[in-house]
């Protein structure tokens, strides 16, 4: 069991590590920002255009992998309105087509 002395050190310390990360997650945006007014390349503007691209492959893998395509039906005209392989054209039940 911990004594409110040792309790209390280790709140401060712990708020000294956050502060820590704080000051140097802001002191990497600002570096960030700076090479954007300048034109460069930083290192966290790429792992953030990286990050956002895979998020989006991720996405797109997943959505399908739940929705795949469907099959494209592709019907195309016949080469002509002739008979073709028929001899002759019988009309049955709704008038569709039956071979002779």
């Amino acid at each position: 069991m911990q004594t409110p002395q040792e309790y209390g050190a280790e709140l401060l310390r712990l708020k000294e590590v956050q502060k820590q990360n704080f000051e140097r997650a802001l002191a990497g945006a600002v570096g960030a920002i700076q090479a954007l007014k300048q034109g460069e390349q930083h290192e966290k503007i790429c792992s953030t255009v990286d990050r956002t691209t895979q998020r989006y492959r991720r996405e797109h893998c997943y959505q399908t992998s739940i929705r795949p395509e469907l099959p494209r039906i592709v019907v195309t005209r016949p080469v002509s309105d002739t008979f073709g392989d028929y001899h002759n054209r019988i009309h049955g039940a709704g008038w569709s087509e039956k071979q002779e």
